[in-house]
């Protein structure tokens, strides 16, 4: 943890030494896999986490449930920073990272429906409707005008069976 690929230039750098603010937000603990050391070395200058969540209030004290806070937290959470960030007189970059879809199966929070029949169907739909919510939230927001949103992905899905199970092999 003491050097986080010391010698790479990441985007975060890049955007660093442009004078953009930067902050993190994910609703799991940021040491989980080095991430805080990492982000902290390569420009970042804020990171929220499960206990920050706490701290602000977002969640009671001791809330934990499956990795931290769910993305029903974290996507009002997260609008609640970027109204305060857009506020300051510099360009800000903002990268949060969900989880809900992350695992097998996925996890179904209080919004997710039973419109499917497997599980981790629901949870996807569930995210999906969550993630154009707050998209919608941001381009009604003051600061759109100049933003640029990226979502991308880690991985198709840690539940490969999944594929296997709905998806047509000759699908490209």
């Amino acid at each position: 943890n003491e050097n986080f690929l010391p010698g790479a230039t990441t985007l975060m750098d890049l955007l660093h030494e442009n004078g953009y603010y930067q902050a993190l937000m994910v609703g799991s603990d940021a040491n989980f896999g080095g991430r805080e050391p990492y982000f902290l070395q390569h420009g970042m200058d804020k990171i929220y986490d499960i206990y920050t969540a706490r701290a602000d209030g977002i969640v009671p004290r001791g809330y934990f449930v499956w990795w931290g806070i769910e993305d029903k937290y974290l996507f009002e959470y997260a609008k609640d920073e970027l109204t305060e960030i857009a506020k300051q007189d510099q360009p800000f970059a903002f990268t949060m990272l969900t989880v809900d879809t992350h695992h097998i199966g996925g996890y179904v929070c209080s919004y997710c429906g039973q419109e499917h029949e497997e599980q981790y169907e629901n949870v996807i739909s569930c995210s999906s409707r969550q993630v154009e919510e707050f998209v919608e939230w941001i381009q009604d927001q003051p600061f759109y005008e100049d933003t640029t949103i990226i979502i991308v992905g880690d991985h198709p899905s840690m539940d490969n069976g999944y594929f296997d199970r709905n998806v047509d092999e000759d699908h490209v």
